[in-house]
């Protein structure tokens, strides 16, 4: 079925129609072809008729697509993914009720290199490895959204040193609310990593993980957003793992969201707030530039404003 809006005016089936262009009522064309930027196709039936008019009759001005997980069956759902249209920069897909073609899909997503935004649905590491296998083809995509798909830490793992290894310039990352417990190559992936933003919330990572990330954000110059909200088996030594490393060597991370049964336990979280606001306020410039424009200090002033601890920060190191 086509979304509401238009589900009354049906696809008119007939033998001639089938594996064809269908005929399709003033309604779907008025719908296919309006100006609109973005196509929810969520939950809806696609059907073998619908692949022609997908590939070639969706408005150009289209950017943005959500369709699956209902097709009639692997091959419908291959031919639409074959022929989006390059107007197309974002797609989420939804993959759950196809399960037995992922390793067929993964290298013709990969390798629409109009694609900047993809969000993928399916269920555990399978997906997963075969997407480490192929991410390389793809070197514009920006953001990737894996949340709510089972990852386990093979999967995890695979997906991180894939990345490393073809220094991909992913921004966005959001592995959240899956189930990965432990993942070595964090901390080889975090040092290279391009990432603006990284959320691993609602995962089962501990304590010796954060350990990793500590070593791994070190040497990280990027990173701006760092999620571990719900991640329940990190303590105050993780904390202290995160403080010692944003104190001592990261000037990047300006957020850190951690966990709920975090807060408030200790001072821990304060001082994390208390060097995140530096950062933000321009601590960087200070271990990269021995002589800093007394001009740039106005804007570093603002962005640390209200706090005055950040203030205080500069004038003990001599800066104002």
């Amino acid at each position: 079925m086509l979304p509401e809006t238009i589900s009354r005016q049906c696809i008119i089936d007939s033998p001639a129609a089938e594996g064809t262009n269908a005929c399709y009522s003033q309604a779907e064309d008025v719908y296919f072809k309006s100006s609109r930027k973005k196509l929810n196709l969520r939950h809806q039936s696609m059907r073998r008729e619908h692949v022609r008019r997908l590939s070639t009759g969706l408005s150009p001005s289209l950017t943005e697509l959500s369709i699956g997980p209902v097709f009639e069956d692997s091959k419908t759902m291959l031919s639409i993914i074959s022929w989006l249209p390059r107007s197309i920069t974002t797609l989420d897909l939804d993959l759950r009720s196809q399960l037995d073609v992922v390793e067929a899909v993964m290298p013709i997503l990969c390798s629409m290199k109009h694609l900047t935004s993809l969000t993928l649905r399916f269920f555990g590491d399978g997906g997963a490895l075969e997407l480490a296998k192929w991410i390389h083809l793809n070197p514009n995509l920006q953001i990737l959204d894996l949340k709510w798909n089972r990852i386990g830490s093979k999967g995890a793992e695979a997906l991180l040193g894939a990345l490393v290894s073809c220094n991909h310039g992913l921004k966005h990352l959001n592995l959240s609310c899956n189930c990965i417990l432990e993942c070595n190559a964090i901390e080889k992936f975090l040092p290279h990593s391009q990432l603006d933003s990284f959320d691993i919330s609602f995962n089962l990572i501990g304590d010796s993980e954060i350990q990793q990330i500590s070593r791994g954000l070190s040497w990280n110059t990027k990173l701006r957003e760092l999620d571990l909200r719900g991640c329940q088996r990190i303590t105050d030594n993780g904390l202290r793992s995160l403080l010692s490393c944003i104190s001592g060597r990261n000037t990047s991370l300006w957020h850190l969201h951690i966990p709920k049964s975090c807060q408030g336990r200790s001072n821990l979280s304060g001082q994390i707030l208390y060097w995140l606001r530096v950062n933000k306020a321009g601590r960087r410039l200070l271990q990269e530039q021995d002589f800093v424009d007394r001009s740039l200090w106005a804007l570093v002033l603002q962005k640390g404003s209200p706090d005055p601890a950040i203030v205080y920060h500069f004038l003990r190191n001599g800066i104002l």
